[in-house]
């Protein structure tokens, strides 16, 4: 009888080393998320001149992660159309998704930030139902952007006779875009989205991530992460450290997305 229970005690030690070594290979974080369990589904904007590929390591983390099973969402818009053009297709694309209300954590790189920016605030101004921009804002529960040039690109700036994407990039216009759509403009029904605005440098002497500089990264009144992290914007960055890493390659932020734990500065007035 002793020699039985030995056995099976120790059967059950090899089947927990097993279990637990499996879990691991899946690479299966023993973490819990900070949003609330009806958020579940998480959507990619992708910039300037990309597409939805450029998500691939943030989908593949993200597709089974803590404590529930997390619904990616891949978008591709035009890549040189303007921020109306460009959030008119991406509302097209979220309202025929069948999602729930207040269900998405929605995430924008660059200019996909701007493009998800414009759908929350079309909708604020006019919520009806026969708003798309107002059933599309509807589905989303906060709002990240990543390195987005949400007071422009110096740039962009530089460049001339453009109508898409680079005139509406520049510094000029979104001083003007700003000031229609203001982070106050965040107010969909009786509640408010929120928005983090993750910022990124590849180089600490320029200040910046190769293409957009750390002071434009953030929205006035709007919280901003409180670390700035190491990366670039996109690759082929010949300016940047060498051991910068693209900002859609690094795990620490789909984690702290995910899990709501990146630190952030939430001030009325900017501060850098």
């Amino acid at each position: 009888m002793l020699h039985f229970n030995l056995k099976l005690f120790i059967g059950v030690l090899i089947s927990l080393f097993i279990i637990s070594c499996g879990s691991e290979s899946y690479g299966l974080p023993e973490v819990k998320s900070n949003h609330p369990l009806e958020v579940k589904n998480i959507l990619f904007a992708h910039g300037f001149m990309s597409s939805s590929e450029t998500w691939e390591d943030f989908t593949r983390y993200s597709s089974n992660y803590a404590n529930r099973e997390w619904v990616p969402y891949l978008t591709s818009v035009s890549k040189t159309g303007t921020i109306i053009q460009r959030a008119s297709e991406l509302a097209d694309y979220i309202n025929a998704q069948n999602l729930d209300d207040n269900s998405v954590l929605a995430v924008g790189h660059s200019m996909g930030g701007l493009d998800l920016r414009y759908i929350i605030s079309m909708g604020h101004q006019n919520q009806s139902v026969n708003n798309k921009y107002y059933t599309a804002a509807k589905k989303i529960y906060k709002l990240y952007t990543i390195a987005t040039p949400h007071k422009g690109s110096n740039i962009a700036s530089l460049v001339k006779r453009d109508n898409g994407a680079v005139h509406d990039l520049s510094v000029e216009y979104m001083n003007e875009f700003n000031q229609k759509y203001p982070y106050s403009n965040n107010h969909i029904d009786d509640r408010f989205i929120p928005m983090l605005a993750i910022r990124f440098t590849c180089q600490k002497a320029q200040k910046n991530d190769g293409v957009v500089a750390i002071d434009k990264q953030i929205l006035e009144n709007a919280p901003y992460s409180e670390k700035i992290y190491k990366g670039k914007h996109t690759s082929g960055l010949r300016r940047c450290e060498k051991n910068a890493r693209e900002e859609l390659t690094q795990s620490r932020i789909i984690e702290g997305i995910l899990n709501d734990t990146i630190a952030a500065v939430n001030l009325k007035k900017e501060r850098l």
